[in-house]
């Protein structure tokens, strides 16, 4: 059991607060509700990739009795521990009272308190007690609050954050994904590269890394329309290697005339690694569709003395073949 904390949708306003609290209670229809704090089914793997947690862990439930509280977070605690109280309802304590007895306690068993250390939430509702290892989930809204976006999955690390960061915005993704691969949440619309290419009638040698992203770029533009998506959403970071070449990203877009929205562009691709590490993301060298065919030779010279031909003629065929309803 893990007690899972909505900090965001509950402390929103209006209309758009109630529709995201209505959407966790029927995608979690046995929840017991503690205020913003749901007693929840699932494993902590789901919790930290769940779009609107914005704290988790795997939970002890108590009467408030001080014995129990101080028993259960024995089991909690690291060399360095850090007490977060927080409470609501009438009782003759006050949070303050409860996080210096808990902490003595745990001082007594050769544990040492300091702000820096593992944090154990406890969250005293009435006369009930929760107390866990606080983790840190994506936090924002729960995924379907707003329209669907259309998320361009290139089986990485930054695709996992570019979805992630999109879901937890309120956002219900649909993703266009390699058969076979795992995004984190949303719809998945599988293709098949290996099919596609011989259908089309050219072989997967000839499909270099600017090709296949030029491919993925004319497909997602060919069927969002019929999804009725707001936007399109990829996941390059702009000066993080070919996929962050922002004059070849051009060019592809000016050939897809597929202009997507990239949420995490701009950032430090080290705080993105972090992020990812954190959430449990691969974020080792894959062996994912893209790079399993990408061309060795592909090299900064090739991109810019053959680029334009290459594309162009890829351009017009897949253009032919897409069109075509194949």
């Amino acid at each position: 059991m893990i007690a899972a904390k909505f900090s965001e949708v509950f402390s929103g306003k209006g209309t758009k607060r109630r529709e995201a609290i209505n959407i966790l209670k029927t995608k979690f229809p046995d929840a017991k509700w503690f205020g913003s704090t749901a007693l929840l089914n699932i494993s902590e793997d789901e919790a930290k990739i769940m779009p609107g947690i914005c704290e988790f862990g795997e939970v002890t439930v108590t009467k408030v009795n001080l014995n129990e509280i101080k028993t259960s977070s024995l089991k909690y605690a690291d060399k360095l521990f850090w007490i977060n109280v927080s409470r609501k309802g009438q009782h003759d304590f006050t949070s303050l009272d409860i996080a210096k007895d808990v902490g003595t306690f745990l001082e007594k068993k050769g544990f040492k308190a300091s702000s820096k250390g593992t944090i154990i939430n406890i969250l005293i509702y009435n006369d009930t007690a929760l107390i866990y290892k606080k983790n840190e989930g994506p936090g924002g809204l729960p995924s379907g609050l707003l329209g669907k976006v259309l998320v361009i999955w290139e089986n990485n690390y930054q695709s996992q954050m570019s979805l992630l960061k999109v879901a937890s915005r309120g956002f219900t993704p649909i993703v266009l994904c390699p058969k076979g691969t795992n995004p984190c949440c949303g719809e998945k619309i599988e293709y098949d590269f290996k099919t596609v290419f011989n259908t089309a009638g050219f072989a997967l040698k000839d499909m270099r890394g600017p090709l296949l992203k030029l491919f993925v770029y004319k497909l997602a533009k060919k069927i969002k329309a019929n999804l009725g998506v707001w936007f399109v959403v990829s996941s390059e970071i702009f000066g993080s290697g070919l996929s962050g070449d922002i004059k070849l990203l051009k060019k592809i877009e000016d050939l897809s005339d597929l202009k997507p929205l990239r949420p995490i562009a701009f950032e430090n691709k080290v705080n993105v690694l972090r992020l990812a590490n954190k959430f449990g993301f691969n974020t080792s060298t894959s062996i994912s569709e893209w790079r399993r065919f990408r061309s060795s030779e592909l090299n900064q010279e090739w991109i810019t003395l053959e680029l334009d031909k290459p594309l162009k003629d890829f351009s017009k065929k897949i253009k032919e073949f897409l069109t075509a309803g194949k």
